[in-house]
């Protein structure tokens, strides 16, 4: 769908070549899917604030996109950047190509080892510019801030700011799925940190189970509701990483609360 909304979209069938044109086929997807599901079912979609590529679309075409999609009654907008098939690197014989592998995927997935800059919070400046067009042209459809966040600090700051309406952070989610609960109880000392190296991203792009390398071999506790341990197919990894007690902080949380108000 991403590739219909490019600049470099210029087919001549109507649903390419102006911004109007491009923007088409996502909103007649995005209508079925509402006719099918109903008023009552959250729908938005995921999309590029821009594409880093040579003459590919830049945050002023995604403003006009969302715009037209807040327009058409999107639930939500969750802006991301890059991770183009265009400049990726050419696959070996018998290999599928891999979006994150050219310079677009690097914004898309950045690491602590990119250039011009910082990786956190990197592509928070297009959700920004986007949500701004957005209320300007009078519509209050929540935007997702994504790219690099890890930190409570960090998505705080991004919300605050205007940068975003929602926090979206799947590496590191997938590093502690349980940080926002920690962060809920006070816990965030006890927070598992993404060190954004992209060893997920690695097992991806071959194709197999992913995990992450804070965890996944860290064979100690059996799953969560469980008493063994799901390993990956080359029986070297753990697939869900091992549960949090929560239950003992709560008890000794609540075992304090009631001696203080005694």
């Amino acid at each position: 769908m991403a590739s219909f909304l490019s600049r470099k979209n210029e087919r001549a069938d109507g649903y390419g070549g102006s911004p109007e044109a491009r923007v088409r086929l996502p909103l007649e997807v995005f209508r079925a899917v509402r006719e099918r599901v109903g008023p009552d079912y959250c729908v938005g979609c995921r999309m590029l604030g821009d594409e880093v590529i040579e003459g590919g679309s830049r945050v002023e075409d995604a403003s006009f996109y969302a715009t037209r999609f807040a327009e058409a009654g999107m639930d939500f907008l969750s802006i991301s950047k890059g991770g183009k098939f265009d400049d990726a690197k050419q696959p070996h014989v018998g290999e599928a190509a891999y979006p994150y592998t050219g310079p677009s995927g690097h914004e898309c997935m950045p690491t602590v080892r990119i250039g011009g800059g910082t990786p956190f919070g990197r592509n928070l400046p297009l959700s920004r510019a986007i949500r701004q067009s957005v209320r300007l042209a009078g519509f209050g459809t929540p935007i997702v801030g994504a790219g690099g966040i890890g930190t409570f600090e960090l998505a705080e700051h991004a919300l605050a700011n205007g940068d975003c309406d929602y926090v979206g952070a799947a590496r590191q989610s997938l590093a502690d799925p349980d940080w926002w609960r920690k962060l809920e109880l006070g816990r965030g000392d006890e927070v598992r940190r993404c060190i954004f190296t992209n060893y997920c991203e690695g097992l991806d792009q071959k194709h197999r189970q992913v995990t992450c390398q804070l965890w996944d071999r860290d064979l100690a506790a059996p799953d969560p509701h469980s008493d063994a341990i799901a390993m990956s197919h080359d029986g070297k990894r753990r697939l869900v990483p091992a549960p949090w007690d929560e239950v003992r902080y709560r008890v000794r949380f609540f075992a304090w609360r009631a001696k203080s108000c005694a």
